[in-house]
């Protein structure tokens, strides 16, 4: 696909200030990192590093673009044959291992990437960005949160946990809108500033309300 088309697509968001990131990490490639992944795409993200260890399975194919017949593939291979399905142009890394087991030499490379945490593990990120952003959700909540402070979080724990959430299409879409959104536009004001966390936290079964009252209540920041 030539520069032409490319300029076509993104003609009616150049007058926004729209800046999405040229290189994003994402770790974690189930129901958040796959539309995480596809909504950066299709706002112009140049460059995607995928990191996950498992495989399609059928229970993924409700909250996810995935196709029938990606079930038994890497979920990495999956999403990197979604994206350029999107995008030709998309130059995309995958790695399916888990993000602990990649080289040091491989994550020193990553230094200016952005890093979305979109795993369904409860731990510190450790060897990535020091400020990634966090996005997950359990069922009725969503939370987006900007530069954790993992060791006030976590402390000295080493605690692990895999849940199996109760999920569907809308949490997980949502929270990857909103990782997608906030890189777009609030990347300079929040990513690169470590003095500062900011959370967002949205019960799904109160958002009707919220959206009618034209009140964004529940969003805070610390």
């Amino acid at each position: 696909m030539s520069d032409e088309p490319i300029d076509q697509i993104y003609a009616r968001q150049h007058s926004l200030t729209v800046t999405p990131p040229d290189h994003v990490v994402i770790v974690g490639c189930g129901g958040v990192g796959t539309w995480a992944a596809i909504f950066l795409a299709l706002a112009g993200t140049r460059n995607i590093v995928l990191i996950d260890s498992d495989l399609v399975e059928m229970h993924n194919l409700n909250r996810t673009l995935f196709r029938p017949y990606h079930v038994g593939m890497r979920k990495v291979d999956a999403l990197h044959e979604l994206l350029l399905d999107i995008r030709p142009t998309l130059t995309v890394e995958t790695y399916p291992m888990r993000s602990d087991n990649i080289p040091a030499m491989i994550r020193d490379q990553w230094t200016s990437h952005v890093v979305l945490d979109c795993r369904d593990e409860i731990s510190p990120l450790d060897g990535y960005a020091e400020t990634p952003v966090n996005g997950g959700y359990d069922g009725r909540c969503i939370t987006l949160s900007v530069n954790p402070r993992l060791n006030d979080i976590f402390a000295d724990s080493q605690f692990v946990q895999y849940r199996i959430t109760p999920s569907y299409v809308v949490p997980a879409a949502l929270i990857g809108l909103f990782m997608a959104n906030h890189l777009c536009n609030g990347i300079d004001n929040h990513v690169h500033d470590p003095s500062q966390e900011w959370v967002m936290n949205i019960d799904l079964t109160k958002l009707n309300e919220i959206l009618l009252q034209g009140s964004n209540g529940v969003i805070y920041g610390v």
